[in-house]
Formats: C-alpha cells, sequence, structure tokens
C-alpha cells in the first residue's frame, strides 16, 4: 500500500526498454480503489552525459535495478542495457551492509577499476536502484606509483649501505645465534624434545627469541610426556577391562578358582613376577590366604605357607589394612621395618604394592603384587585397585550364587524327602486301613452271624458285646488313621451340596438312645433363617458333631445337653458363616485345662482319662477338621457347671436343593429270592461272613479266589450281581473288572460291587472309574449288604 518501484522490463510490442513505478490510492475503507503506474524510458538517463564528461578516461557509470540488471552504462549504452552486472560485483554490492562503498574489480571490458557505489532506497524495500561510477586503476595510481619509485630508489641505495654493514658485523651477532637456533629446530624435529636452544636471554631480541623457542621445546616435551601417558592409561584400562571381561566369562567351578584366575590377571596388568590374595576379617584382625600366584612356588621354596596370620604380626599386607590405603615401596631395603612376617623361604622383595579391598565400608581382603622391573606408579595402584573391586563385586555375586544354588539344592533335597516320607506316610497308612479293617470285618461279620443263630440270653449279650467294643475299637481306629491322615497333609474335604438341617437332626438322633440311657435331656435347635441347602463336607461336619455331642455325653452324668445351628452372617454373596453349639451340663474344664483339650493325645487330667476312657484325640481332630474347613474350635467351660464347644465353618450357599437320600426303614432281609451271586475274595474268613449272609436270602453263591477265577466264571455263567474285593492275587479286582467290562461289549450289564479294606481318600473313585458300580468299605454292616443287593439284584428282577 506504498510507492514501489519495478525492475527493467522490455516491450515487445513498443520495442522500449522501461522502469515502471507504482502508487497506490487508498480508500476509505483502507484498501486501495485504483493503483497509478508510470513507465520510464530508460534513455532518460542519456540526459547523464554532460553531467560526466569530466570524469577520467576509461571510467564508466553504471546504473541497475534491484536485481542487478543494467539499466544504464556510460559508455556503450546499448551494448550492455539488460545484461546482468558481473557476479563479484553484483555480489559485494548487494551483500554490503552500508548504502554505499568502493571495491576493486575488473569490469566486463576486462579492465581493472576501482568503483564507488551507492544504493538508492526510493521505496520501504531499499535496494531500489544501484549507481555505480568505476574509474581505471591505472589512472587512480598514477601519482602514486611515481611517488613511490622514487622512494624506492632512495631505499634501495639505504639497502646497499645496510646490506654491506650486515655482512661486516652480523656474521658474529646474528648468524651464529640463528645457527644455534637453527640446530635447536633441527633437533626437536628429529624427536629429541629435551634440545633447547643455547642463547642467553639477556642477548636482547634473540635471547628473547631463544628464550620463547625453549619454553615452545619446553611446552612440546610437557605435552609429549602427557600424551604417552594417557596412551599408557588408556593401553592399561584396556588391559583392565579385557581382564575383568576374562574374569566374568571365566567358567570356573568354584570361587576359588576365579580368584586364582583373577591373581594372575592382576599380575599380568602390573607387570610383577609374583602376587598373592588374602582374606582379611575386621572382627578377628586376622588374614586367611586365599590365592598365591604361580610364580610364587617357582620362585619361592616355601615348606609352610603359614595360611592365617595375625594383623599385629604381619608387615607390608598388614600396613595396607593399618592405614586403610595401598602402599607402594620401589626400593625395598632390608633394614625396612615392614619387611617381617614372611613365611621361611620366601622370595627377596624389591618392590611392593599392596591395596585393600572394601567392600561395605569394611576390608574383606588384601592383594599385593611385588618385583615389577620398574617402579610401580600411581596407574598400578588405580588400575590394580579398580581391577580388584570388579573382582570382588564378580566374588560377591558367584558367592550368592553358590549359595542360592546350595540353598536350593537344600530345599529340593528336604522336598524330596519331605515328599518320600510323605508318600511313604500315605502308603503306611493305606496299608495299616487295610489291615486293620480286614480282621475287624472278620470279627463284626462273624458276630453279626452268630446273632442271627439261635442263642441265649446270655450268649447274645456276649456276642452284642463284642459287636459293640467291635465298633468303638474301629472308631478309635478310624481317628488314629484320621489324624495321621492330618499330619500327613494327605486328608482331603470334599464338596457336595447337602441339606444342612437335616444333618444337625440326623446328627442328633445317632446320641439320642445313649441320653436315654444316662436320663440326659437332648434338644437340638435349628435357627428358621439357617440355610437350607449348602456346599461343604458332610461326612467331616457330622464327624464333627458326632464327636462333641459323644463328649458331652460321656462327660454329663445328669442335666441336659442342647445343641444349636445358626448363621452369623454373609461373609459374601453366597458364603455364609455358620456356627455349630455343643452345651452340656457335665464335670466341666478348669481354665488352665482349656486350650490343652485341643493338643493330641490329651484330656483335661489323667484322672479323666482313667475314669471315662478315651484316646484324647476326637477334639483335636475336631479342631483340625473345622480349620481344614476354613473356620475354627473352641470352648467355654467352668468346672462342675458344664462346657459349651462351639466351632463356625463358612459354607457356601447352594443354589439348588439337595437330593434327599431315602431314609426309609429296610425291609427284612428276604429269605426266598433266586440267582448267582459272585463273591471274589481271597480271604477266607471274609468269604464265609459275605457268602453265609447271601446264602440266607435264597441266592446261590458263586465263590472266586482271584480277579482271573472271577473273570473265567463270569464267562462260563449267568451271574446276576458281583462282589468284587480289590487286592487279590494273580489278578487284582481292578483289572478283572475291566476285562468283564470289555468282555460285555454291548452285552447284558452286570453289577460289580467293590468290598474292600480300601478305605482311603481316592479308593471310592477308583474303583468306579474302572466300572464298578457301587463301593462298600469294610468292615461292612449287614445292612450294607442288605441293601445293595435289593438295588442291583432283586431290582433287576422286577
Amino acid at each position: 500500500r506504498t510507492f514501489q518501484i519495478g525492475e527493467y522490463a522490455f516491450s515487445r510490442t513498443t520495442g522500449q526498454r522501461t522502469l515502471h513505478a507504482a502508487y497506490p490510492v487508498i480508500g476509505t475503507d483502507g484498501f486501495p480503489d485504483l493503483i497509478v503506474v508510470a513507465a520510464l524510458d530508460l534513455n532518460f538517463f542519456d540526459k547523464l552525459r554532460e553531467e560526466i564528461a569530466h570524469l577520467p578516461s576509461g571510467a564508466t557509470l553504471t546504473i541497475a535495478d534491484r536485481q542487478g540488471t543494467i539499466l544504464y552504462r556510460y559508455p556503450h549504452q546499448e551494448e550492455y542495457l539488460g545484461n546482468s552486472l558481473p557476479g563479484d560485483s553484483w555480489l559485494y554490492m548487494s551483500r554490503w551492509s552500508e548504502p554505499e562503498g568502493t571495491f576493486t574489480d575488473t569490469g566486463v571490458d576486462r579492465r581493472k577499476r576501482i568503483y564507488a557505489f551507492h544504493r538508492l532506497d526510493l521505496t520501504d524495500q531499499k535496494c531500489d536502484i544501484y549507481v555505480r561510477i568505476g574509474i581505471p586503476a591505472e589512472t587512480a595510481y598514477a601519482e602514486a606509483n611515481e611517488v613511490m619509485f622514487r622512494q624506492m630508489t632512495v631505499l634501495a641505495l639505504v639497502s646497499i649501505i645496510a646490506i654491506m654493514l650486515t655482512h661486516l658485523i652480523g656474521n658474529r651477532l646474528i648468524l651464529d645465534r640463528v645457527r644455534r637456533l637453527m640446530i635447536a629446530a633441527r633437533q626437536i624435529a628429529d624427536g629429541n624434545l629435551t634440545a633447547r636452544a643455547d642463547i642467553s636471554h639477556h642477548h636482547g631480541e634473540f635471547g628473547q627469541l631463544a628464550q620463547s623457542f625453549n619454553d615452545m621445546a619446553e611446552s612440546l616435551h610437557s605435552r609429549e610426556i602427557e600424551r604417552r601417558q594417557a596412551e599408557e592409561e588408556i593401553r592399561l584400562n584396556e588391559a583392565r577391562l579385557e581382564s575383568i571381561l576374562k574374569i566374568s566369562q571365566f567358567s570356573a567351578e568354584n570361587i576359588q578358582e576365579l580368584l586364582d584366575f583373577a591373581l594372575e590377571e592382576a599380575i599380568t596388568l602390573t607387570g610383577s613376577k609374583i602376587g598373592y590374595i588374602d582374606f582379611y576379617d575386621e572382627d578377628k584382625q586376622e588374614f586367611t590366604l586365599n590365592s598365591w600366584s604361580s610364580g610364587v612356588m617357582k620362585e619361592c621354596a616355601i615348606t609352610d605357607p603359614c595360611a592365617v596370620r595375625q594383623l599385629e604380626k604381619t608387615g607390608l599386607w598388614g600396613e595396607a589394612v593399618r592405614q586403610r590405603s595401598p602402599i607402594v615401596i620401589n626400593d625395598f631395603k632390608e633394614e625396612n621395618p615392614l619387611k617381617k612376617g614372611y613365611p621361611e623361604g620366601h622370595l627377596a622383595l624389591h618392590s611392593f604394592l599392596t591395596i585393600p579391598v572394601f567392600s561395605n565400608h569394611r576390608i574383606v581382603a588384601v592383594v599385593g603384587a611385588a618385583n615389577k622391573s620398574s617402579d610401580y606408579n600411581y596407574s598400578d595402584v588405580r588400575q590394580l585397585t579398580l581391577l580388584m573391586d570388579s573382582v570382588w563385586k564378580i566374588v560377591e555375586r558367584k558367592t550368592v550364587e553358590e549359595e542360592l544354588k546350595r540353598a536350593k539344592a537344600y530345599a529340593e533335597e528336604r522336598s524330596q524327602a519331605a515328599e518320600a516320607a510323605s508318600k511313604a506316610k500315605s502308603e503306611f497308612l493305606a496299608v495299616m486301613s487295610h489291615e486293620i479293617r480286614t480282621p475287624m470285618n472278620g470279627v463284626i461279620g462273624m458276630t453279626d452271624l452268630a446273632l442271627m443263630t439261635e442263642l441265649t440270653s446270655v450268649q447274645h449279650d456276649y456276642l452284642q458285646n463284642i459287636k459293640h467294643c467291635s465298633y468303638s475299637l474301629l472308631n478309635i481306629i478310624n481317628d488314629i488313621l484320621d489324624f495321621s491322615k492330618i499330619e500327613a497333609g494327605r486328608l482331603e474335604i470334599e464338596k457336595t451340596d447337602f441339606d444342612l438341617p437335616d444333618l444337625a437332626d440326623n446328627s442328633v438322633r445317632v446320641l439320642a438312645a445313649k441320653c436315654q440311657e444316662k436320663n440326659i435331656r437332648l434338644s437340638c435347635e435349628i435357627a428358621p433363617d439357617l440355610p437350607k441347602t449348602v456346599i461343604g463336607d458332610p461326612s467331616r461336619i457330622r464327624q464333627i458333631l458326632v464327636n462333641l455331642l459323644g463328649n458331652a455325653v460321656k462327660f454329663t452324668e445328669h442335666g441336659e445337653i442342647s445343641v444349636s445351628v445358626k448363621p452369623l452372617g454373609k461373609q459374601s454373596r453366597n458364603i455364609c458363616l455358620i456356627v455349630f453349639s455343643v452345651k452340656d451340663t457335665g464335670i466341666g474344664i478348669s481354665a488352665d485345662k482349656l486350650e490343652a483339650v485341643f493338643e493330641s493325645f490329651t484330656q483335661a487330667d489323667s484322672t479323666t482319662t482313667r475314669q471315662y476312657g478315651g484316646t484324647g484325640l476326637g477334639l483335636s481332630i475336631s479342631k483340625k477338621l473345622t480349620q481344614l474347613m476354613g473356620g475354627d474350635l473352641s470352648v467355654q467351660s467352668e468346672v462342675g457347671k458344664g462346657s459349651v464347644f462351639s466351632f463356625t465353618l463358612p459354607l457356601e450357599i447352594a443354589d439348588t436343593p439337595a437330593i434327599k437320600k431315602s431314609t426309609a426303614m429296610l425291609p427284612e432281609m428276604p429269605t426266598n429270592a433266586s440267582g448267582n451271586i459272585l463273591i471274589a475274595e481271597d480271604n477266607d474268613v471274609n468269604m464265609l461272613i459275605i457268602s453265609q449272609l447271601i446264602s440266607k436270602m435264597g441266592f446261590t453263591v458263586i465263590k472266586a479266589a482271584n480277579g482271573r477265577e472271577a473273570f473265567s466264571i463270569y464267562k462260563e455263567n449267568q451271574i446276576d450281581l458281583m462282589f468284587m474285593d480289590i487286592h487279590m492275587p494273580q489278578m487284582d479286582g481292578i483289572e478283572a473288572t475291566r476285562k468283564i467290562r470289555d468282555y460285555e461289549n454291548g452285552k447284558k450289564h452286570t453289577p460289580i460291587i467293590a468290598l474292600t479294606a480300601d478305605a482311603m481318600k481316592g479308593d471310592k473313585e477308583k474303583c468306579l472309574n474302572a466300572g464298578m458300580d457301587d463301593y462298600i468299605a469294610k468292615p461292612f454292616k449287614r445292612e450294607e449288604i442288605i441293601e445293595a443287593i435289593k438295588r442291583f439284584a432283586l431290582k433287576a428282577r422286577v
């Protein structure tokens, strides 16, 4: 929006060369309404001829636009109009910061001129037009050359005289000193940086020159020494890093091998002949020899290396500890007080370097090197210190790794031993369970058979007592086996849905008859908001309740026993905390004995054991069972007033009601049934018991002494039901069952019931997975056999 100057332009229509200018006319809105443009004919500049006629011959006048295009040139206007200025001239003028200046350049006609230029800034853009005048250089310098010629003539005469005088006295005063400087310079050039110019600094300028020369030589010498020291330091650093790399990659069986290798690297790094590493105990102030270099034994005749030495009896290596810093001695004379503590036969030392090794600000080792061919210096101290610091970090890391490795190996060994012990315990429990249940089955079974015969009342009472004692013994054995399984970590908690109120009610009914015998009132209170169907281990919960009720009946002579089951609240959306309580009015427990009652094989006192009997395992097992199920068992008691045993269990609330098992009384044992029942049993007593029981029902009993015989009989006969023992010679019950199922292959299915003393966790599942239809553990009850026959043999004939 301001006045502007354009650039060189050529009109193809008029053939004229022009320079345009433009000026905007601004309206009231601040924007141009129109632009006035004017064209200047470049021939206008011919009017300047009269003004420049007085310029010297060969002078030029040039006018150019901002791009360096020639708008006018005098002389030879037509020849140069529209061309560009020479590159150097235009470059100088366009980059000059001031509006005017001078320079010397060769023009387009190849004549050297002195130019003066002025920049016309007609607009805000500046650099609109350049005006340049050039005068031939020879014209400008003509007068100066004449003056210079006269002066040079006089100077030549003076110079001749001066040279003659110099020749006379310079040989002695100048050339000799110059010659000395040249000799010193040549020596330095040849590498002798100690050469100096032998010229006193009192000899004027030459003395000052010589002093400067010597200072330069001294500086070069110092720099050369520093360069060589730096190169040596770099070499040593590279050697140290290479040693550290070798040490870190060294495949050592133990730390001792690593330290031996590190010591040899340290000796190589310092250029020593021998070396050692001693461990140091700051508390005991005692050295323990760890490593000697291979050169020690080659050059020494030591018979007793004295592996342990006290600090007070040591010399050089002890001094490094006493001063807690490196010790360097390069002139180790015989009378040196530190020359002590060597073992007999040690190599003579003439130079020595020893450093302490620190870990957590405590000295843990001392490393020494000796008998270097040259003096030990700071670089040796530094390199050995850095090397051993790195080595010690590796040693500490490998020490931790070895300790972890040993700890891991020990833990694995202990784990394997524990696993083997646990396995042995489990196998022992399984064997014990089997071996105990087998004869117990005979005792109880034969008692049941005897009770089925005609007996006098006295005989009947005797047999009932035998049966009662057998079940008491069985309960004790079960407690011992449960306790052993808990201790071995082999007791597992099941999770199944069951009816909680029914479980509590049935548990109370078990002890109802005994309470009636002792005239004790028995009650059971079940909270109305108690969840009906829950998920847990009903058999273990029933075991705990029955055990607590049994103890309450045992230790209560009169009064009452009450059982309550109620919820304490929800722990989460579907987990409810249930509290079971058994309260009695029995003998009670003293406060100092309350915790003892939960210990294994322990009762309140010995008189209680003698009077009431028991193993002292029941409460211990019950407490551990509640803990395994996520709860706990506690007691509140007062001597003479009774006790309250309570246990809490977190039980999951089931989404669907539990399927109730039939509790109807079984009908009398049938006596007119028919059919073939195969019994596979290798124990004669057990075979007699079950065969007699089945025969009395009217079935034909077919006997097999092992699994192979049972399989053979099955293939040749129509069998309605099988009772299969598990542990039998030649072929066990599991394999026999699998063969029978394979043989059936779509034929009529024959029910097979496991009848075994294997009553450990998983035994039932193993039997069912083999293809058996049910499982009865020994010692079995007569009712269990009758119910199984009704379910599988009689139902199949209906």
